[in-house]
């Protein structure tokens, strides 16, 4: 049985060129005004080129995909400003489609401008980050699962699935600070929340945090990579 989903009689999905022009002037203010006036990049921004740059896996704090497309898009000091730029209009442009399968043009148009309340479309995506960067995947996400249940073609829940995962790799759901494996009868899990202090350098929760006169917000590991030789690794 298909979904109760039908698309309104109304199905253009032209975008007004004045739209179009305002949406351009308003994304290059963004872009070029904060990288004439600020003194540096945000850190978040920092820390994704600096993970970026190495190409790896994987970082301690979050997936790859970020980073590695941040620093891809890294030309000059516009870049990060723009590349946050281009996934708002990315994501509004998504939520628009979506409200046209649901609803006349005017108000798929609404819908799209309220998105704007959203914070991370305002302001706070003037420091691109994780949280920036998953915005037009779930506004994608949402798209392509209502265009598949509407029309029910393999290209829609292909794009689903395409989306779905690269959202995999763009911020953890949550950090693990320990495993403790145990043998027993019958394989389980459990869950509980540490008792140690979170590192403010890694997120990480360590015995150590504390212990430490000189540093005593960080952990024994990230004083060792930040004053001392450092570690040996394999991944980030």
């Amino acid at each position: 049985m298909q979904p109760a989903i039908h698309p309104r009689p109304d199905t253009a999905t032209s975008v007004p060129r004045a739209v179009l022009g305002l949406a351009a002037v308003y994304a290059l203010a963004w872009s070029i005004v904060p990288a004439l006036v600020a003194p540096g990049f945000p850190l978040d921004v920092v820390e994704s080129l600096t993970w970026g740059r190495e190409w790896e896996w994987g970082y301690y704090k979050h997936p790859p995909l970020a980073p590695w497309v941040l620093y891809a898009f890294y030309r000059g000091r516009v870049g990060p400003y723009l590349l946050s730029q281009v996934c708002i209009a990315t994501t509004l442009w998504l939520v628009w489609l979506t409200g046209r399968r649901l609803m006349t043009r005017d108000r798929a148009w609404l819908g799209a401008a309220l998105t704007m309340g959203t914070i991370f479309l305002t302001r706070p995506a003037l420091e691109f980050n994780h949280n920036v960067a998953q915005l037009p995947l779930w506004a994608g996400i949402g798209w392509a699962c209502l265009a598949a249940l509407q029309e029910g073609r393999l290209r829609h829940w292909l794009w689903l699935g395409l989306l779905a995962g690269l959202g995999s790799d763009l911020k953890f759901v949550f950090i693990t600070s320990a495993i403790e494996l145990k043998a027993g009868d019958a394989p389980s899990v459990s869950a509980s929340a540490s008792k140690d202090v979170k590192c403010e350098r890694c997120w990480h929760y360590e015995p150590d945090v504390g212990q430490h006169a000189e540093h005593p917000t960080l952990c024994g590991r990230c004083i060792g990579n930040l004053y001392g030789a450092g570690e040996t690794r394999t991944i980030a």
